[in-house]
């Protein structure tokens, strides 16, 4: 049978080095020999750290797995850029305060019990980063769209 999840919080997630887990919804699939296809989609608003200058770069991602590898097709890589200003460096033009970042993914699933992820991690010498808000949904049906 067909089938929809989601889940949402307003409580703030710290994103540091390793995959941090923003969202979970979990499906099932107990009919044997079956595939579910699925969509799911992840947004979260990313606050800027502030007070480094940039490229500050992080990756938001969907998967089926707490940590996959990196540039998966459902990734999404979120950028700020505080520009240092002249002549001494010493103060940031800062980019925007808050970025949306959204990844959408297509995901086959077969019999038995899945977790599908949305995840964000930090890329490089990037400061942590303090994700404000996360939603996510799966939407699930048994037959696909033909070809």
């Amino acid at each position: 049978a067909d089938a929809a999840g989601g889940s949402a919080t307003v409580l703030n997630a710290v994103v540091g080095a390793a995959w941090t887990t923003l969202r979970s919804v979990q499906v099932n699939n107990f009919v044997p020999g079956s595939t579910r296809h699925c969509t799911a989609v992840g947004s979260s608003d990313a606050l800027n750290p502030g007070g480094v200058a940039g490229p500050l770069d992080y990756r938001f991602t969907l998967s089926t797995v707490p940590s996959p590898l990196d540039n998966g097709p459902c990734e999404r890589t979120l950028e700020f850029y505080n520009v240092p200003l002249p002549p001494l460096n010493r103060y940031l033009l800062p980019d925007n305060r808050i970025k949306e970042v959204t990844s959408t993914c297509f995901i086959r699933l077969p019999y038995g019990q899945h977790q599908i992820y949305w995840l964000a991690k930090k890329i490089g010498g990037a400061p942590n980063l303090t994700v404000d808000d996360s939603s996510m949904t799966v939407n699930c049906l048994d037959v696909p769209l033909p070809n």
